[in-house]
């Protein structure tokens, strides 16, 4: 890509310089009424070329500066939900009790007080299934066996049992 515009600006250049050669005569250029400006022709070429340059580099750093305005905007928006992230993830772990440290087979459970509420409110809807006693012994992360507890999984199940009778 860069061979291809070093030609065409090669080329450019090339036949601006031939043009100016031939036409050497001058002209009139009238910038407002009553002023005018006399001047070869090569020279008032040159002078609108480089005009036309300067305007389209100048459009080009507007565009960059925009571009790197918009990039800071979105680097400042991803540091922010990458902040917000690690306070879900601090927020998931303390809810989980792992404190950061999880591990294979970890659970989510719920305490005694909340499971036999959970199964209060599923017993008072009527169809309640010995399935869905609050005792439940499970094995946690620690390899330790806590029966007064119901994992979160175990309300998950029953209460979408519950709904779907």
């Amino acid at each position: 890509m860069r061979q291809l515009n070093f030609l065409l600006f090669f080329a450019l250049c090339l036949g601006l310089a031939l043009f100016s050669i031939e036409n050497t005569q001058t002209a009139a250029i009238n910038l407002v009424p009553g002023v005018q400006i006399e001047a070869p022709l090569s020279i008032e070429l040159l002078l609108a070329v480089g005009t036309g340059a300067m305007l389209a580099w100048i459009f080009s750093l507007w565009d960059q500066l925009q571009r790197q305005i918009d990039s800071w905007k979105a680097q400042r928006e991803l540091k922010l939900q990458s902040k917000k992230i690690e306070e879900l993830e601090q927020t998931l772990s303390a809810l989980k009790g792992t404190d950061g440290a999880e591990e294979d087979g970890a659970r989510l459970e719920v305490p005694i007080d909340k499971a036999l509420n959970a199964a209060e409110d599923e017993s008072a809807g009527g169809d309640s299934a010995e399935s869905d006693a609050p005792f439940v012994e499970t094995t946690t992360a620690d390899g330790e066996i806590s029966p007064k507890t119901k994992t979160f999984e175990d309300l998950h199940n029953s209460e979408s049992m519950q709904e779907s009778n």
